[in-house]
This record gives structure tokens, C-alpha cells and sequence, in this order.
């Protein structure tokens, strides 16, 4: 009877080793697989900052030649870009909020939420 017995612990914690193998490796599977997923969009989320950073950079570099023509004009030319600068940025806001909950909305859903949420604030300042 100590053979029977014995074969049987023998069997039941070889089951058991098994059992805890396999759920580890369910877990570490599944653990690398979110990490795979959070790695792709960790570098997108780069590319976008990287992208975000170039524009900045051309933004500036616009900016500053805008400044020197506008410095030069006259009073009446300065009114007038300062109102179509008025329309255009309220033009890209618009852009940007319907842009937010179609292209964008299909790709990153939580960014657009956040471009959607800001363009309708930037907005109703301008409206206001």
C-alpha cells in the first residue's frame, strides 16, 4: 500500500508541477504580449512627438520671417492680416475638430478625444 500511495503523490505533484508551468507560461505569454502592444505605441507616440517638434521648428522659423514683413507694413496692412489671421486659425480649428472625430477617431481614439476637447475650447474663445 506505500508503493500505491506513493505513486500516487508522485503523480499528483507531477500533475501539479505541470498545472503551475502552464499557468506561468499563460501568464508570461500574455505579459508579452501587452508589452508588445505598449512598445508600438510607445514609438508612435515618438514619431508624433518627433513630428510635433519638426513642426514647431518650421512654425518658428515662419513665424519670425512673418514678424520682420509685418514690422515693415502699414497700419492698414497689419488690420488685415491680424483678421485673416483671425479666420484662418478659427478655420483650423474647425479642421481640426471634424478631423478629430473621423481620421484620427479611427486610429487613436483617445488622442482624438483630446484634439476634439481642445479645438471645441480654442473655439468658443474665438466665438467669444
Amino acid at each position: 500500500m506505500t508503493d500505491s500511495n506513493e505513486y500516487l503523490d508522485k503523480t499528483t505533484a507531477e500533475f501539479l508541477t505541470k498545472f503551475f508551468q502552464d499557468i506561468i507560461n499563460g501568464l508570461a505569454a500574455q505579459v508579452e504580449d501587452r508589452l508588445k502592444n505598449l512598445e508600438t505605441s510607445l514609438e508612435a507616440i515618438e514619431k508624433q512627438v518627433a513630428t510635433l517638434v519638426l513642426s514647431y521648428g518650421e512654425q518658428a522659423v515662419f513665424t519670425e520671417a512673418l514678424v520682420g514683413q509685418i514690422a515693415f507694413a502699414t497700419d492698414e496692412a497689419r488690420r488685415a492680416f491680424h483678421e485673416t489671421l483671425q479666420q484662418s486659425r478659427k478655420q483650423m480649428l474647425e479642421v481640426m475638430q471634424n478631423a478629430s472625430k473621423g481620421i484620427l477617431a479611427d486610429e487613436n481614439p483617445r488622442v482624438a478625444s483630446a484634439v476634439n476637447n481642445l479645438a471645441s475650447e480654442k473655439l468658443s474663445d474665438t466665438n467669444a
